[in-house]
């Protein structure tokens, strides 16, 4: 293997695990702090689902709340270039128009119009 393609399977490895730390850190807020549990129907980690325009919908989290509203959570890193804000900016507009979201394992429920709300934390 080369050195460059070690070093960038290396990165890659450090970036997933970063995005799986993030994850379960939002995940043990949304599903074991006292003030958060009551309000939470499903988390889910990693979902892959139809979004509103046919393609896959693939955030690192959903939180569907007991009210019907759905977060959608996506971690991402941005290069300085202005695409790269452009292609966040692009898919955070594809999750706002999603109308549902992982509700329980293997189940899908409807959110309430209007109710999405999109979380992202960047690094």
């Amino acid at each position: 293997m080369a050195e460059q393609d070690r070093e960038d399977l290396i990165r890659e490895h450090r970036a997933y695990d970063a995005r799986c730390d993030a994850v379960s850190c939002f995940e043990v807020f949304f599903r074991r702090s006292a003030s958060m549990t009551p309000t939470v129907a499903h988390f889910e980690r990693f979902p892959c689902f139809a979004g509103a325009d046919g393609q896959d919908a693939t955030p690192d989290f959903t939180v569907f709340f007991r009210d019907g509203s759905l977060l959608v959570g996506e971690i991402s890193n941005l290069a300085r270039q202005r695409e790269s804000l452009e292609s966040l900016l692009h898919q955070l507009g594809r999750y706002h128009r999603l109308q549902q979201g992982p509700s329980a394992p293997r189940r899908w429920r409807q959110a309430k119009a209007g109710a999405h709300r999109t979380a992202r934390r960047t690094q």
